[in-house]
């Protein structure tokens, strides 16, 4: 064996090993948010979001937005704080690579139906295919739980609201009356 064939070797086993541990540490981590989140991030409870699947810059920047406090939160700015880059790295790797599971709910057929419009006239341009999309940077709403996404929403109202999308969400959320908000809500939550 070549002395440059014994160096590829040990570069190879190098990058085998790190990705390795990054793997690890991300499901090791990625496992202390199941009280929340669900195993795996696939959440069970309709007012915890599903991060399963969810673009992995996605989850790196938010939890980044959340330590940095850049993005509004309850509880999770102070549980953000508590990691570093490398190890928001892994957990966003860990959950990105989760099979996303849609949540399974009820819905009201007139709300979604109103909600409907309301996502034609005022969403589609930025969340588009019915909010399955992951395009210009945006989560996917389709599947997610009803009752969370009508938090969320109903937060983007807030003229004080955080996030990479200001401008953009507050301008359109702000004539939006609680039974829009929750029209929304249903519709992506009943995609798929």
């Amino acid at each position: 064996m070549t002395h440059s064939m014994v160096k590829s070797l040990l570069l190879a086993v190098s990058l085998t090993l790190s990705a390795t541990a990054s793997a690890d540490l991300g499901s090791m981590l990625g496992n202390t948010c199941a009280g929340c989140h669900g195993l795996n991030g696939a959440s069970a409870g309709e007012t915890m979001p599903i991060i399963s699947g969810l673009p992995r810059d996605f989850i790196f920047m938010a939890m980044k937005e959340y330590r940095e406090g850049t993005r509004g939160s309850t509880i999770m700015g102070r549980i953000a704080k508590g990691y570093n880059d490398q190890q928001i790295a892994a957990m966003a790797d860990f959950f990105a690579r989760q099979k996303r599971t849609p949540a399974t709910q009820k819905f009201d057929l007139a709300a979604l139906k109103r909600g409907e419009k309301l996502h034609i006239k005022r969403c589609e341009a930025c969340h588009r295919d019915n909010g399955t999309s992951m395009a210009l940077d945006m989560q996917p709403l389709a599947g997610q739980w009803a009752g969370y996404l009508n938090i969320y929403m109903g937060t983007c109202r807030d003229p004080k609201w955080k996030s990479r999308h200001p401008d953009a969400m507050t301008v359109i959320c702000s004539d939006l009356d609680a039974e829009d908000v929750a029209a929304l809500a249903q519709f992506y939550a009943s995609q798929k």
